[in-house]
């Protein structure tokens, strides 16, 4: 399970089970400049994932008997991951199960306190620019020709579609870092823009964590 998406971090999601009936999207649809996703907020979509997601919250959800593999991130500002660790803590086998918390330096919180099995990562990679991920990286190598260091797309839109700011964030590579929204202070992290983390810098070693949890559980 990669970046599971088990509930919002929104409590208004459930009103869009109702909101797609009256409109496409969330808002003024964006231009569409990513080839792999919509760039607006489809409300049929967000109806679609509350529904299919509320029963696996729900204290009667049948614990599982296969072996769960997660990574996440816990600083990601639209999944909610404290939901993700609960189900792991409480549906996952306890004698087979792992999960990869990848956390920014400055996140107070250790959810490998919380349980066996979990395993806190620093995200941060310098060389990369990288200093938080969010969910849209945990599956992307840094080498993505579309997502990746030096893809051809980045995630800029919290700046504001055509602003000076978003043309800086998405076209000049010198002043801009990689990292979740809630980064950003005043426009800035340390001075820099902000890139949504879109590629993973610990992908290799990730792929490493899969193979042998695979192994181990043969």
């Amino acid at each position: 399970m990669f970046a599971p998406a088990l509930a919002s971090t929104s409590r208004l999601a459930f009103l869009t089970q109702y909101m797609r009936w009256f409109a496409d999207w969330l808002g003024t649809p964006e231009a569409e400049r990513d080839a792999a996703k919509y760039e607006s907020f489809s409300l049929n979509a967000g109806a679609e994932f509350y529904q299919l997601t509320k029963p696996l919250t729900r204290a009667n959800f049948t614990p599982l008997t296969v072996p769960v593999f997660m990574a996440g991130t816990g600083d990601d500002t639209t999944v909610n991951m404290e939901a993700a660790r609960t189900f792991f803590c409480t549906k996952a086998p306890q004698d087979r199960r792992r999960m990869l918390w990848y956390r920014a330096q400055a996140t107070s919180s250790d959810p490998s306190a919380l349980c066996p099995g979990i395993e806190v990562v620093a995200a941060e990679s310098p060389e990369h620019r990288v200093y938080s991920l969010s969910h849209t990286s945990i599956t992307t190598p840094p080498e993505d020709a579309h997502y990746g260091l030096d893809g051809r797309y980045s995630i800029c839109l919290h700046y504001g579609a055509d602003s000076a700011d978003f043309n800086t964030c998405m076209n000049d590579d010198t002043q801009t870092v990689y990292g979740e929204r809630n980064l950003i202070s005043e426009g800035r992290y340390n001075g820099k823009w902000v890139r949504r983390g879109s590629f993973n810098p610990h992908y290799e070693q990730m792929l490493e964590e899969v193979v042998g949890f695979i192994d181990d559980n043969r």
